[in-house]
């Protein structure tokens, strides 16, 4: 995969519009995410983390601040195949196979790219996700698990740089979620992106990151940024480490 590059997040504020006036999602955000390291954001609901992502993402233009990536301002970068995205819901096609939805991704970025060798390199994302012989299902044949590593894969599919996740685990029941959070690890420590990961599990936030930022409520300002110590490869088994559990308590003290 292409060196996953450094995000540097500077005095960052977004401001929108609503029937009501206006409300700031963020405020005076700063934020750095070394190259080749998993950040997860946590965070009361409403504080802004999606809204994070967006702005990372490009989707979204931040009212103040700037977003570097590699010392290159975002706004003059070209983002199209640099940056992948894993949302709540799956989002698959229902018509495509597993292997089609996949496939989609580098149908839109890597256009140039011969249908068999992307189609090869699905499969072997599907297979990397655990979904070797059910590249033929649709997604209404696959469990919410199963379909959840077939939007990793898409996300995977065509090498981006940046790997944002929003809450990707959320709605799954809790032994699919723990499967898929070691699966998340292993596929990591083989490849070279930066991630950066959504969610409201603080126990999540620990096992798998390197580093957590923890929000405040609306408007979403840095209330700490805490370093996690554990060495690599983690397991289930650290959540019953004494440093673990007092680590998480002191983030859902700082929550409260």
């Amino acid at each position: 995969m292409p060196n996953a590059p450094h995000i540097s997040i500077q005095g960052l504020d977004v401001r929108y519009r609503t029937r009501a006036g206006w409300v700031t999602a963020l405020e005076g955000l700063d934020l750095e995410v070394p190259p080749r390291s998993f950040v997860s954001v946590v965070g009361p609901s409403g504080c802004g983390k999606t809204t994070l992502l967006k702005v990372v993402s490009g989707i979204l233009r931040p009212s103040r601040g700037r977003v570097l990536l590699d010392g290159a301002p975002l706004e003059t970068l070209r983002l199209e195949g640099q940056v992948g995205f894993v949302f709540q819901r799956p989002l698959l096609l229902p018509w495509r196979t597993a292997l089609d939805n996949v496939v989609l991704a580098s149908e839109i970025v890597q256009k140039t790219v011969p249908r068999p060798v992307r189609a090869a390199e699905a499969r072997r994302w599907l297979g990397i996700t655990g979904l070797t012989g059910f590249e033929d299902r649709l997604p209404h044949e696959l469990s919410g698990g199963m379909q959840q590593r077939v939007a990793l894969s898409r996300a995977l599919v065509f090498r981006p740089r940046i790997l944002l996740m929003d809450e990707p685990f959320a709605a799954l029941d809790e032994i699919t979620r723990e499967v898929l959070q070691g699966e998340l690890l292993k596929i990591w420590s083989h490849i070279e992106n930066t991630i950066l990961f959504i969610t409201h599990s603080i126990s999540e936030a620990v096992l798998l990151s390197e580093r957590v930022v923890v929000l405040s409520a609306r408007p979403g300002r840095v209330l700490e940024i805490l370093d996690i110590p554990f060495p690599r490869p983690r397991t289930e088994a650290l959540r019953a480490e004494r440093e673990f559990t007092e680590l998480v308590e002191h983030i859902r003290g700082k929550l409260r």
